[in-house]
């Protein structure tokens, strides 16, 4: 029952208000949606978020208290989620000066690390759990209205720009922690994002948004320098969306719509220039003697988003398109080193109310997605044997999914007390790959020697769930459920969850919940190849998960808080070792004649961590519209064996410092984010601060502690109404990155860290409202 698509329904209010007299004291009226909520503590109640449709909203005018739907699929107060949940509210995103979904998740978030939006060498990866994996987003599932974005062909996604989200059209982000296969299946292994849309009460009319963006160019050193060669960065995005209500046959109707455009061209940053070696060193053209210098990278995101809905009916359609330079890949500075993205999802859905007890949601969704990745590479070495003056290397796949999905929803008492859902899932998934393609730079003809890899893979995944709500008392709440996930490629994965809930009516909120969670390997994994280096794996397994959590929350007056402790088990992480004779001889017809066989690698289920963590959160409402809080997390890696993987910061968290004039007002807003030093890992050596070899031994470099700090101002512009504006500046003290490192550079180690991140920032905006239809 996806209570954020359906229409009011007099039953689930009341049985809600029942369940909700076991924790009155959590009815404290919020503060004004203006005023950013000081932390975002799982059950501390924050600031009401209207969802998608009006009946989100009621539900929390009703309840004081913020209505919740990712964890179980169906409308709860977050007080009795059988997971670790919370919500960013679009008041705390303009107010922080926000620009992305990652921003928001790094600065306003629990338990997420981001690792980094801005490191345009690669791309974007999401870490907690204390887990962060170089793994483009796949072990994290994010959605659109309940409506899943990821890649089902390749299990990629991205939530920077290219999440193709206008950030104006949402109304919040919420968030669970911590496995969630019992719900969604593969790739909820360490988090659930759900974004969910503005309704048209709130998007009443017509808005529009222009914000503007610049920052100075940066050394090698990331200072800030005018010198001659560099140039500063400049960003802006615009925005245009329009909100309707109607009636079509006595049958209440709305529609959202928004488009939004996003361009780029960043600063200049400063590269360590590395002097011509040997063959396998960074790759360089005809007539280079260095790769280095001065870099800058360029981004264009335009995207989409339409949802109408007509009584039960709602069809949501997300259109987008994304590309970024990538300086830092192959030659350096190179305008054909790019990435691109663009794709179509769409999902239409019913919500039949066949009597007070029973409802039956049915949904067909489908998608299409297409990625690219190019770059040019000046020496034979890198490339196929018939391409002596260097090759164009692109690597790309085009994969679409089609599917259909019911969910049975019975509320036996008709009081929220006893709630069962039971439903299945279906899906084909679609495949055009080309894992690694080789043309002849001078003239873009593919290599005669070798046959380019291509591979069209069909396959079919299916699930059947359930999962059954009892409420015995008022302050204690059971969620137990399983899901049973089958793919044509990997078998079958149970995925069970057990949650108690503790309510006591002093406010007071006690969770404890065990789940396990999976990830499938990719279609793109299972079948990617490279002459040169890589083979298809043969037997690849699920990626598992198994955790424990125990969640205290409390709110006394102003003050809300929360401590979480858990502890996760991973097994069958995929990585890359080097391949056995026998695996190099089966597939040795396909490799390059020049290959190493002893270099050749391939993805195998390899590595097992442990990890004992936990995070806490606080939010201060002070008098005179001042607010305070913050969360801090921590988390020790480990193999079983006990040799640290700390690859996530042991810890890191966030902070906020707020004043409001009031609901439509003012406000001057300052958020950080900070984190620990951090362990890079390259070629399994750890490395260390100073990029030297201690002692003479193999070591490497580790990015030191990070600060980020955003200040930003907001509010109405004069008396002229539906105008607002809002400006920020942001400053990153340490600008060197985790994963903007090149290999064999001039340093003693053969790799060197590069400040691509920037380091000063600032943003001047205005959005306008009209609410004249």
């Amino acid at each position: 029952m996806l209570a954020l698509d359906r229409g009011p329904r007099v039953t689930l209010l009341l049985a809600i208000a029942l369940a909700a007299r076991g924790a009155p004291a959590l009815a404290e009226p919020p503060p004004p949606a203006s005023v950013p909520a000081a932390a975002p503590a799982a059950a501390a109640a924050p600031a009401p978020d209207k969802g998608h449709g009006d009946d989100a909203g009621d539900l929390e005018a009703l309840l004081g208290e913020s209505v919740v739907t990712t964890a179980s699929r169906s409308a709860e107060r977050a007080s009795v989620a059988p997971a670790t949940i919370f919500n960013i509210s679009s008041a705390e995103i303009f107010a922080a000066g926000i620009r992305t979904v990652d921003e928001a998740l790094e600065f306003l978030g629990l338990g997420l690390y981001v690792a980094r939006p801005r490191d345009f060498s690669t791309g974007v990866d999401v870490g907690a759990q204390g887990v962060l994996l170089r793994d483009a987003g796949r072990h994290v599932l994010v959605m659109l209205d309940g409506m899943i974005l990821n890649n089902q062909a390749t299990g990629r996604i991205s939530v920077h720009e290219g999440l193709g989200v206008p950030m104006d059209l949402i109304d919040h982000i919420e968030v669970m922690l911590g496995p969630g296969s019992v719900v969604y299946g593969s790739n909820a292994m360490l988090a659930v994002i759900n974004v969910v849309t503005k309704s048209a009460r709130d998007l009443h009319g017509i808005h529009a948004t222009a914000e503007i963006g610049a920052s100075p160019a940066q050394d090698a050193s990331g200072n800030p320098t005018t010198a001659s060669g560099t140039r500063p960065g400049f960003r802006y995005q615009l925005s245009l969306g329009a909100g309707h209500r109607f009636k079509v046959g006595g049958t209440d109707g709305e529609v959202t719509a928004m488009l939004d455009f996003i361009h780029e061209e960043s600063q200049s940053y400063g590269v360590t220039p590395f002097t011509m070696g040997d063959a396998g060193n960074q790759s360089f053209l005809p007539g280079q003697t260095s790769w280095g210098g001065n870099a800058h990278h360029g981004t264009m995101a335009p995207s989409g988003v339409l949802n109408l809905r007509l009584g039960g009916f709602r069809l949501l359609v997300n259109a987008y398109q994304y590309e970024r330079g990538m300086p830092l890949v192959g030659t350096f500075n190179d305008p054909a080193a790019r990435e691109t993205q663009s794709g179509l999802r769409l999902d239409a859905r019913y919500l039949w109310d066949a009597s007070a007890k029973v409802s039956l949601t049915s949904r067909l969704y489908g998608g299409y997605h297409q990625f690219n990745e190019a770059s040019n590479y000046g020496e034979s070495f890198w490339c196929l044997p018939d391409q002596p003056s260097g090759c164009h290397e692109v690597i790309g796949a085009r994969a679409g999914w089609v599917g259909a999905e019911q969910q049975l929803g019975i509320d036996w008492l008709v009081n929220g007390k006893v709630v069962t859902s039971v439903g299945y899932d279906a899906r084909l998934r679609f495949i055009d790959s080309h894992p690694a393609g080789y043309f002849d730079l001078l003239t873009g003809a593919p290599s005669t020697s070798v046959d380019l890899p291509h591979a069209q893979l069909t396959t079919g995944a299916g699930a059947i769930f359930l999962q059954q709500v009892w409420r015995p008392l008022d302050w204690l709440h059971f969620n137990v459920g399983a899901r049973l996930d089958l793919d044509s490629e990997f078998g079958a994965r149970l995925s069970p969850r057990v949650a108690v809930v503790f309510t006591p009516p002093s406010a007071t909120v006690i969770r404890l919940s065990y789940n396990e969670a999976f990830r499938a390997p990719s279609m793109f994994e299972l079948t990617e190849f490279d002459p040169t280096l890589r083979i298809t794996p043969s037997n690849l397994r699920a990626e598992t998960v198994r955790s424990v959590e125990l969640e205290v929350s409390q709110r006394v007056g102003r003050f809300t808080g929360s401590l979480r402790g858990y502890a996760s088990f991973y097994s069958d992480f995929i990585e890359s070792r080097f391949a056995t004779a026998s695996e190099v001889a089966a597939q040795m017809a396909r490799l390059s004649p020049s290959v190493d066989p002893t270099e050749v690698v391939v993805n195998d289920n390899l590595k097992a961590l442990q990890v004992l963590g936990g995070s806490a959160a606080l939010a201060l409402r002070l008098p005179a519209g001042l607010s305070l809080g913050g969360s801090f997390n921590y988390g020790r890696t480990q193999t079983p064996d006990g040799v640290p993987d700390q690859r996530l910061p042991e810890w890191f968290g966030n902070f906020r410092a707020a004043w409001s004039s009031g609901e439509g007002g003012y406000s001057v807003t300052l958020v950080g984010v900070y984190a620990a030093p951090r362990t890079v890992i390259f070629n399994s050596q750890p490395l260390t601060d100073s990029c030297a070899p201690p002692g003479g031994a193999p070591g490497g470099c580790r990015v030191d502690s990070r600060l980020d700090l955003r200040l930003t101002g907001a509010g109405p512009v004069g008396k002229v109404p539906g105008l607002s504006f809002r400006v920020t500046l942001g400053f990153d003290l340490n600008p060197r990155l985790p994963y903007a490192i090149t290999t064999n550079t001039d340093t003693a180690l053969g790799y060197s860290p590069y400040p691509d991140q920037p380091r000063l920032v600032g943003m001047v905006g205005l959005r306008y409202r009209w609410a004249g239809f």
